[in-house]
Formats: C-alpha cells, sequence, structure tokens
C-alpha cells in the first residue's frame, strides 16, 4: 500500500508540473469591453484598431494599451490571435482586418465582415504563426469599402500573443 501510495504521489507531482506554468513562456493580452466610436476614414487604407482599454496578463512582452498594440522583447515564431464582436454604423459595408507588425501588413491572414443592416454585430476571429522580432510592435488594423467614414464600435474583442512550445 505504502508503494502504491509513493507512485501516487510522485505521478501527482509530475502531473502537477507539466500542467502548470513553467515561467518560460512568453504571452501578453489586450482586451476592450463595451469600446466607444471608432470612425474609420475613407476605406483605401488601413485604419489601426484604438479600442484597447484592458492589459491582461502578460510575461516577456509589454501591453500597451495606450498605444493599443503589444511589444515584443524576444525574437522568435508566435502564435497570434484575436476576435471582435463588432457593430458598424453604415449598411452594406465590408471591413477588412489584419494584423501589423512594425507598421507592415502580415500577409495571407485577414478576416472579411459584410453588414447588411446598420448597427448590426458581426464576430470574426483570426489567428496564425508569425516569425517576430525583438521591440516589434503588433496591432490590429481595418478598413472597409465605403468611400466615406464609417463608425465601428467594438463591444468585446482581443488580440493575444504567445510563443509556441
Amino acid at each position: 500500500m505504502k508503494k502504491l501510495l509513493l507512485l501516487f504521489i510522485v505521478f501527482s507531482i509530475n502531473l502537477y508540473s507539466q500542467s502548470h506554468w513553467d515561467g518560460e513562456d512568453i504571452f501578453g493580452e489586450i482586451g476592450v469591453a463595451n469600446s466607444s466610436i471608432q470612425t474609420v476614414p475613407n476605406g483605401t487604407t488601413y485604419t489601426k484598431v484604438t479600442c484597447f482599454d484592458i492589459s491582461r496578463s502578460s510575461y516577456g512582452c509589454l501591453t500597451d494599451i495606450s498605444n493599443y498594440r503589444i511589444k515584443i522583447l524576444k525574437t522568435g515564431y508566435y502564435e497570434i490571435s484575436s476576435c471582435f464582436s463588432t457593430k458598424a454604423s453604415t449598411a452594406g459595408v465590408t471591413f477588412t482586418t489584419a494584423y501589423f507588425i512594425d507598421d507592415v501588413e502580415v500577409p495571407n491572414i485577414h478576416t472579411i465582415r459584410r453588414w447588411i443592416n446598420a448597427n448590426d454585430h458581426s464576430s470574426a476571429a483570426m489567428s496564425c504563426y508569425v516569425y517576430i522580432l525583438e521591440n516589434q510592435y503588433l496591432d490590429v488594423r481595418a478598413k472597409h469599402d465605403s468611400g466615406g467614414n464609417v463608425d465601428i464600435t467594438v463591444t468585446y474583442g482581443n488580440l493575444k500573443i504567445k510563443n509556441p512550445k
């Protein structure tokens, strides 16, 4: 019985150590809940999404909500993910959302959402793996296909980064 108990304790300690944070991961998250309205001008160029007002947990990177971005402190491959629930003030408008690293669009990873009616809610998520250099910044930007200004409100959203181990 003592051997069985000892085996159970060793197994439990091993299981615990594998399932808890080991202090070597790099991660960060910024978020928003019920943002104010942001105007996205003429849809031909991307505009930084400026809704983030919550700095969630981070380690090994800097969550900078005053500039709506995350600063990477170590070169490597990262998993980036985001999810947004948004409404737009204009009917029939289509938005494209993309990640940017140091003002350069990350290719081949976008969301495209179309609002049929004004102020309808729409949700979108995107994720990818990307190589990021030390001291580079990650942010999210959006553009639309309307010729004029369009107001958006992000009801809930987040931007996360984590190095895969």
